[in-house]
């Protein structure tokens, strides 16, 4: 395999090729760039921040510690010891260069700004905010922009400089180099010819479903990869090492997000990033995927993954079993076959999904989008973290009387889970009129959590009946302060001017 790290070509022999190498790793003990850090191998801190091309001509942040460095393959890679002081000419396709002892126009800031202090974490904060700047120049945005400067930096942690000296160091980067910068980070491609279909034999890329089929009839048990954001602690943090491995995260047929009679289909291999930019999903949803992970993880991490991973904290089933939605799972043979997700989960990660199946799609109904949804993450950080219970619920009302109810949650049990003892209370009930003793009572017997290091069995289920409540609340316009009883919700009371009739 090939792929570009700081402009210079790297050409990796197949008999030297462990599949289950990360871009971490061959970054820092292949190449001996010891600028990218590892810091907690899981994705969480940002000490290894690397910026690497995208498919829209601009750039991403990516952790390499749990990005397999066969995914890569023909690619750009950009290390912090790409980063120089000098302009680059956008048309020269140059191999990027260190000059010692020079810094770019981010790092001299963090000096400046004092932004760092120990430095380990320094050179992903750097990367982050790099990537940052080189996008706006390409999209034209001319302002230092607060929010996107957080979130370009939510997965980098500081434990010892604190924010806002990295913040005031991004400002004044940001904003004096947008208007006189060229771009620094080039990109370098390879020619047609080169036309990738495996990166080795044990890490293969099909182009197409055609090619991923033949392959899943001819190799037993092989391992699916589409961003890895999960599937790759089982080599970083349990020493597992698969033996073959299919990266599915470029067949364009995976990577879609169509509306269909009156279905939102969306792929397998979809990003966070992109479930977060796309108008046909309801705006509510896309601020909430804000929450999935860090800006690097929502770069790779993909609808598909979450789903078959079957992790019972996964973030996106419980919205999907709330959404009524159906998992279209095809096999070797391209036979397709139908299952609602609320099925599709049999026990612990386990799935419905045989050794040659895999997910082609995720059916939502539009409807069920277009009712009135809520969706709760409660988790140590906002984040950057796993869940320590998600909630969702969508509720079809008329004329405040619910019709139809479906409540979902993850880190209750053992696999995502509806909560239909509860669903089925709600039915024909008025919303203005609901008894929280009634549904805390039902919710007592129907979850049964447990307790870990992220919360104790009886605080997830506090919280679940607080969720429950809460949505309740949201879905009449009301803030918790306009509700003078805990135990129901009791009109007329001071409205809120946006609730609905």
């Amino acid at each position: 395999m090939k792929l570009f790290l700081n402009g210079k070509c790297y050409s990796i022999r197949d008999e030297s090729f462990d599949p289950n190498q990360t871009l971490l790793d061959f970054i820092r003990h292949d190449c001996g760039l010891k600028g990218t850090k590892e810091g907690c191998a899981s994705g969480d801190c940002g000490a290894c921040t690397v910026i690497s091309n995208n498919e829209k001509g601009g750039f991403e942040t990516v952790n390499a510690c749990i990005s397999l460095l066969g995914s890569f393959a023909e690619k750009n890679i950009f290390t912090v010891e790409a980063l120089d002081s000098s302009t680059k000419n956008n048309d020269s396709h140059q191999t990027i260069s260190l000059k010692k002892n020079q810094l770019n126009a981010i790092q001299q800031s963090m000096v400046e700004c004092h932004g760092s202090q120990c430095g380990f974490c320094t050179p992903g904060f750097v990367m982050s905010l790099t990537c940052l700047l080189e996008n706006q120049k390409i999209y034209n945005e001319k302002k230092f922009d607060l929010d996107k400067t957080l979130d370009a930096i939510s997965g980098n942690l500081c434990r010892c400089t604190g924010y806002k000296s990295i913040l005031k160091a991004a400002e004044k980067a940001i904003t004096e180099k947008l208007t006189h910068h060229n771009q620094n980070l080039i990109i370098e491609s390879f020619p047609k010819e080169d036309a990738l279909t495996s990166a080795n034999k044990n890490y293969l890329i099909p182009r197409n479903e055609d090619e991923l089929q033949k392959l899943l009839k001819d190799i037993p048990k092989p391992e699916i990869f589409a961003g890895g954001t999960d599937k790759t602690l089982k080599i970083t943090q349990d020493f597992e090492e698969f033996i073959s491995i299919i990266d599915i995260s470029r067949i364009d047929s995976l990577k879609q997000i169509l509306l269909i009679d009156d279905h939102i289909h969306i792929g397998p291999c979809v990003t966070y990033e992109q479930l977060e930019k796309n108008e046909l999903l309801p705006l509510k949803f896309r601020k909430f995927i804000g929450q999935i992970g860090s800006t690097q993880i929502r770069n790779r991490g993909t609808v598909g993954g979450n789903i078959a991973n079957a992790s019972p904290i996964a973030d996106l089933p419980p919205i999907l079993l709330s959404w009524n939605a159906e998992i279209i799972i095809k096999d070797s043979s391209n036979k397709e076959r139908m299952i609602p997700i609320k099925d599709f989960y049999k026990s612990y990660r386990v799935t419905s999904l045989a050794p040659n199946e895999y997910i082609s799609n995720i059916k939502v109904p539009k409807e069920s989008m277009e009712e009135h949804s809520s969706f709760f993450k409660i988790s140590k950080r906002y984040e950057d973290d796993i869940s320590t219970i998600m909630m969702a619920i969508t509720l079809k009302l008329s004329n405040q009387k619910i019709i139809d109810s479906k409540l979902a949650f993850g880190g209750v049990a053992e696999i995502p889970i509806r909560a239909t003892k509860t669903e089925a209370f709600l039915i024909d009930k008025r919303i203005d009129d609901l008894s929280f003793d009634d549904i805390n009572s039902i919710i007592d017997s129907e979850i049964n959590p447990i307790s870990d290091v992220r919360g104790s069995k009886s605080y997830r289920k506090s919280m679940a009946k607080n969720l429950i409540k809460r949505a309740i609340l949201e879905i009449n316009g009301l803030k918790p302060t306009d509700v003078f009883k805990s135990n129901s919700i009791i009109f007329p009371l001071k409205k809120s001017p946006n609730a609905k009739n």
